[in-house]
Parts: structure tokens; sequence; C-alpha cells
């Protein structure tokens, strides 16, 4: 890719990330089919993010710098961002279609927990170990792909019933549907979920510094030393004692 342009469209790519949350999320809550909304929005998200995951490991004018290629990548980074965002929207919302109260659900979100450690030491151990043996990046990618099926196992697991009109009960029927305004008005007004954005916000700038310095730190782009990385390190981890307070 074109590096310069290939920054602006990261950018870019960042933004329409931030902006699309609230609009597929009220999509994927009013859904209406037979099936349900979880199972529908599931499928829907993940089988174009797949193709655009496809996408980006093959540019179209193959392993050369240009602007072609640059452009597609972009393209295929924003599809991939737009259905990845519906996709685990919908997954963390099947949630409380699989078990029936908070306490449960909690559980359900803590037993992931465990699973999530496996994916980071897969990112950060096993994928780095394989990129050094010198097996090609786009073969890394592909080994690694089948491993996003497991995304559709809430489908079998959903007790979600139709979601049309005509099969719902009167009770059913009566339920008030939030639309996309109103859910964005009942986030900003309640203080423990801008607490926790709050923290969220933390942790991501903290994570994006680590992922960054480590990148930099170990291809040799930026001669940095080991004082730097510690400087860079602690930016990173200062604000974590503040944060679990809050």
């Amino acid at each position: 890719v074109v590096a310069g342009i290939w920054a602006v469209l990261i950018m870019l790519s960042k933004i329409l990330d931030g902006l699309i949350d609230i609009p597929l999320a009220s999509f994927a809550d009013n859904l209406k089919s037979k099936w349900g909304r979880r199972r529908p929005a599931l499928v829907l998200g993940l089988i174009p993010m797949i193709l655009a995951y496809i996408g980006f490991l093959n540019p179209i004018a193959g392993p050369v710098k240009s602007l072609v290629n640059t452009i597609w990548c972009g393209v295929m980074l924003c599809i991939f961002y737009s259905f990845y965002t519906l996709t685990m929207g919908t997954y963390y919302a099947t949630f409380s279609e699989i078990v029936d109260n908070d306490g449960d659900r909690l559980s359900l979100s803590n037993f992931k927990t465990v699973f999530d450690i496996v994916y980071y030491v897969m990112g950060y151990a096993l994928i780095p170990l394989m990129i050094s043996a010198r097996i090609n990046i786009r073969i890394v990618g592909y080994i690694f792909l089948p491993l996003v099926l497991l995304m559709l196992i809430p489908i079998s697991l959903i007790k979600e019933p139709s979601s049309l009109d005509k099969d719902r009960n009167d009770a059913q029927k009566k339920e008030i549907h939030v639309g996309m305004v109103q859910s964005f008005k009942y986030c900003i007004a309640n203080k423990s979920f801008v607490i926790w954005m709050v923290i969220y916000c933390f942790l991501q700038f903290g994570l994006q510094i680590y992922i960054t310095g480590q990148n930099v730190y170990y291809s040799g782009i930026m001669n940095l030393q080991g004082f730097q990385m510690t400087i860079l390190m602690a930016c990173v981890y200062a604000p974590v004692p503040f944060t679990l307070i809050l």
C-alpha cells in the first residue's frame, strides 16, 4: 500500500467504525424475521465480514505497492469493520437470549473471558512465532480463518421465537420498541454507563499504545531504546489503578 494514503484510509475506517455502532445495534434490535432477531443478524454480519477478510488478504493488483491496492484494502477494511460491529454486537446480545437472568449472563460473560485469554495468546505469541518462522502472513491468515465459525455457536442455543408481528402474542405486541435516538438518550443519561465508557476509553487508548509500541519495537521501524519502551509501557499502565477505583 501507499503509506500516506493508507494512513488516511485507516483513520477514516476507524471513524466509520465508531459512527456505525449505534445504527447497527438498533438494526439488530429491531430486526423482524421468523427466526427471531439474533440468528439472522449474526449470519448477516458474519458472511460479509469473512468475505472482506479474504478480500483484504488478496489485493487485486497483486503484491505490488499501488494506489489501486491501497484503495482496495481501505474499502475491504471499512466493510470488515462494519460487519464485524454487527457480528460482535449481535453475539453479545445473544447472552440475554440464551440465559434468563443477570447472574447467568455474568457467568456466561466470565466464561467467555477465559477463552479470550486463549485468543490473546494466539494473537501475541503463536502468530508472531509463525511469522518469525517465515510463514507468509496470508497463509497465517487462512490458517486461523476457520476459527470464525465458532461465532455460530449461539445460533443453536438461542431460545428466541419469531419476531414477526403475526407470530407474536398480545403481550409481546404491547412491548415498547426503543428507537435509535431514544436508545442514545438513555445511554448518555445513565451515570453507570458513562463511567464505564470513560474506563473503556482509557482501556482502548492504553491498548492501542501497547500494540503500536510492540509493533514498532519489534519491527525496527524506529530505533526505540529500552528506556523509551519503559516510558511507553508506563503510559499504558499508569491509568489502570485509577480506572479500577473508578
